[in-house]
């Protein structure tokens, strides 16, 4: 048998539902790597999707007219002087 102060919990989670049980008593390194898996397959899904879709559903905010409103802004308030958008006149 593990030690439980490594590898698990030494305490109860609390729960009656067996997959918190079952979950709780994990080794913990599975349950790491498993919800890493997880959210990366949610990431990757919606990179998948974005790609389909062409990347339709940006911003509206991303568009010529917001850049150069930017940019001005920028160089009004002198960011970046040495080689950011201040630098060039």
């Amino acid at each position: 048998m593990t030690n439980p102060n490594i590898y698990g919990q030494s305490f109860p989670s609390g729960s009656t539902a067996p997959w918190i049980q079952k979950l709780h008593t994990a080794h913990r390194p599975t349950v790491i790597l498993g919800g890493i898996a997880f959210f990366s397959g949610i990431c990757a899904l919606d990179f998948a999707y974005n790609f389909a879709t062409g990347h339709k559903n940006a911003p509206a905010s991303h568009n010529p007219a917001w850049a150069e409103a930017t940019r001005s802004y920028l160089r009004a308030q002198n960011c970046n002087p040495i080689t950011g958008v201040s630098s060039k006149k």
